[in-house]
């Protein structure tokens, strides 16, 4: 975050008040991290405080879900705003919590990469 915003080597995006309304957020790496898990906690009718509780218990690969977190764009490696994200491995069984842990495996795995 930055009082007043200046341009860093590296990073692609620059919003005013995305982390703190009193800041520009620098952004790098993956973009809309919060909106992806908010998107899955929308489309299964409830907030992510909700349905994040219990994931302290779920382990890594645990769900078979493989989520690729481009939903909004990819800021680095790839630097395309147009990317998609992707979650493979669904079966009759899988959850909504199943997806917002494989989004949070995802989004880890892309910024380790990054």
């Amino acid at each position: 975050m930055a009082k007043h915003p200046e341009l860093v080597p590296g990073v692609c995006g620059e919003v005013p008040g995305s982390v703190n309304p009193h800041y520009t957020g620098i952004e790098a790496g993956l973009s809309g991290t919060g909106n992806i898990f908010e998107a899955i906690a929308e489309r299964a009718g409830t907030k992510v405080a909700k349905l994040s509780q219990g994931l302290e218990d779920y382990r890594a690969g645990q769900t078979g879900l493989l989520h690729i977190p481009w939903d909004n764009g990819d800021r680095t490696v790839l630097v395309n705003a147009e990317l998609g994200g992707v979650t493979l491995g669904w079966t009759l069984v899988s959850t909504a919590q199943d997806e917002l842990f494989s989004g949070i495996e995802g989004t880890a795995f892309t910024l380790a990469s990054s």
